[in-house]
């Protein structure tokens, strides 16, 4: 799995890179056979209130089956980062659990409905 990191920030912490992709290698561990690529997208931006905050885009390239790409917000890159990776993790969860009902679908078992 490769990370790259692109950052527009007016500032970025001097180690901020490296932890980073610590923090996407653990966060990402028991799915990093899958992933071909990781892109982290940070940017500076401004609420509607005024006030500063960091806008981190991580995309996942997952090779034949597509890309998923989660947004987060924080107050600084270190949080806006962390914001976007618990995203991120949840819908390659959702993603999976579509799969197996799907390849369960399939085995010719009939889906009943919960009992209310």
């Amino acid at each position: 799995m490769q990370t790259e990191i692109y950052a527009k920030l007016d500032h970025t912490p001097s180690r901020f890179h490296s932890d980073a992709e610590g923090r996407i290698r653990r966060a990402l561990r028991h799915r990093s056979q899958r992933l071909s690529m990781v892109r982290v997208f940070l940017t500076d931006e401004k609420s509607p209130g005024g006030a500063a905050g960091t806008r981190c885009r991580v995309v996942l390239d997952t090779g034949r089956s597509g890309s998923v790409v989660a947004t987060g917000r924080g107050s600084d890159a270190d949080a806006a980062l962390y914001d976007a990776l618990l995203r991120v993790r949840d819908r390659l969860r959702r993603r999976e659990q579509r799969r197996a009902s799907r390849v369960r679908g399939r085995a010719g078992r009939r889906v009943l409905p919960k009992a209310a």
